[in-house]
């Protein structure tokens, strides 16, 4: 028997058997696979040995990635998306990249995994088809980023829940705080309220002093 390389790559072996039309057999070794062709003799050939060691370690790091996120975001939005074209998930990462909002799509059984090791309250909600995350240290900015998206391409992409301040939240409750305004609209509005009464009292004023000098 002797063993040669191959331009392939692979490992040949060759040898002698007795009745000269080897069978067909596979024999399985750690990394090599042997095989009996006839008329080719035995040959080693790689088997996907590394490729399943490096899938492992690639769903390792998205497992830590995942595990840090539930820990360490003050709000996560679960996104569940349909055929989203190229060019709208472009914009929206985009968009949600000048918000301070992070975006990464996940397979389910690595969140709910990570999720599930995770000191959040409550129950997950259902997540359908397939899913991202939207998360960020701002509580409102990833759901109302993602909401304004949503309006627009509604039938490829919604929330379906999410956790907030350390708690899963329902789809329902996760909309109701995508549409809280953000914090210089709500400072202009409070600022409209205060200065209501006083443009109404100015007015008073005016018409008071129209009517003296009449």
């Amino acid at each position: 028997m002797f063993v040669s390389r191959r331009d392939s790559g692979q490992l040949e072996i060759a040898s002698d058997l007795p009745n000269g039309r080897p069978e067909r057999e596979l024999i399985h070794f750690k990394d090599y696979s042997l095989g009996l062709r006839p008329h080719c003799g035995p040959f080693l050939v790689k088997t996907n040995y590394y490729k399943m060691a490096k899938t492992r370690e690639q769903k390792s790091a998205h497992l830590n990635e995942l595990q840090d996120i539930a820990k360490n975001s003050q709000s996560v939005v679960f996104v569940s998306f349909d055929k989203l074209p190229v060019k709208d998930e472009t914009s929206l990462r985009s968009t949600l990249t000048k918000n301070s909002v992070n975006y990464k799509v996940v397979k389910k059984t690595l969140l709910k995994k990570a999720f599930a090791e995770s000191a959040i309250q409550g129950d997950m909600p259902e997540l359908k088809g397939m899913v991202a995350v939207a998360y960020g240290n701002e509580l409102i900015a990833p759901s109302r980023e993602v909401y304004a998206f949503q309006k627009e391409l509604a039938e490829k992409l919604q929330i379906v829940g999410g956790v907030f301040e350390g708690k899963y939240m329902t789809q329902a409750e996760m909309m109701s705080i995508a549409t809280i305004p953000s914090t210089p609209v709500l400072y202009a509005q409070l600022l409209s309220m205060f200065n209501a009464p006083i443009q109404s009292f100015v007015s008073v004023l005016h018409q008071y002093a129209e009517k003296k000098e009449a």
